[in-house]
């Protein structure tokens, strides 16, 4: 999945969180932080395992805290 923030939320440990929180394992496959008009924007592609509600209520913990989650599969978006 692909995740994308703005702002100060770029130096939260969200990936962190959730993992602990969530019972569920992230791995981060690309990260990138772009400082455009010097608002820091932020990129993450991570994979999820673990039991499949945790994971929905990860992206569902994530989308509250206003992190966009794209779900992908094979690098392209299906939700």
């Amino acid at each position: 999945m692909k995740l994308s923030y703005v702002g100060n939320d770029t130096e939260e440990a969200y990936i962190s969180r959730v993992s602990r929180e969530y019972n569920v394992d992230a791995s981060i496959l690309f990260g990138n932080i772009e400082i455009i008009k010097e608002t820091p924007i932020g990129n993450l592609v991570i994979k999820l395992g673990g039991d499949e509600k945790n994971i929905i209520d990860s992206i569902e913990y994530l989308n509250k805290n206003q992190i966009y989650v794209e779900v992908l599969k094979n690098g392209r978006k299906i939700i």
